[in-house]
């Protein structure tokens, strides 16, 4: 969110996790402000209306990834909150030494201890996927009574129903 905030990928393009991890390979870094609250707004008014419904119990959650603390007036805590309200689980990641902890920990969702990770490097993302894929697959659920849904997805893959 470095000028604003623009989706570079849409997650329904891809059927492999390879291919995917190529796609966030070609991302580029680009420097600037921190727009965060304007990136979880598109977030919020984009992505969150076309995620599969909470009745079907497929977890929902967004892992936000930082590497400074927000520009001044894009404070991201209240579209967390709003986000948090659509029953998305938020894991907030920050990456080096500018980062603010308690910006941080305003947008994951409880519990914070399990929901806010701090890294020095981006390198260390590696070390780190594999956690964050367990706990985004243990998050809750909302299931409505009644509602059957059932899949598979191969260990360290994707699926969206």
């Amino acid at each position: 969110f470095a000028s604003g905030a623009v989706s570079r990928i849409n997650m329904t393009d891809y059927d492999f996790n390879f291919e995917l991890k190529e796609a966030l390979d070609e991302i580029p870094y680009t420097q600037g402000h921190t727009y965060t609250s304007e990136g979880l707004k598109m977030v919020r008014e984009t992505l969150v209306p076309d995620l599969r419904p909470v009745s079907l119990g497929i977890p929902r959650v967004l892992i936000v990834i930082t590497d400074g603390g927000s520009t001044t007036g894009y404070n991201p805590e209240i579209e967390a909150a709003l986000i948090k309200d659509e029953n998305v689980n938020i894991i907030s990641m920050g990456v080096g030494s500018g980062v603010i902890k308690d910006e941080l920990e305003a947008m994951a969702s409880v519990p914070i201890n399990k929901n806010v990770v701090q890294l020095d490097s981006f390198e260390e993302m590696i070390d780190v996927v594999t956690q964050l894929s367990g706990a985004s697959c243990e998050k809750a659920a909302i299931i409505t009574a009644g509602t059957q849904a059932s899949t598979s997805v191969q260990k360290c893959d994707f699926k969206f129903l």
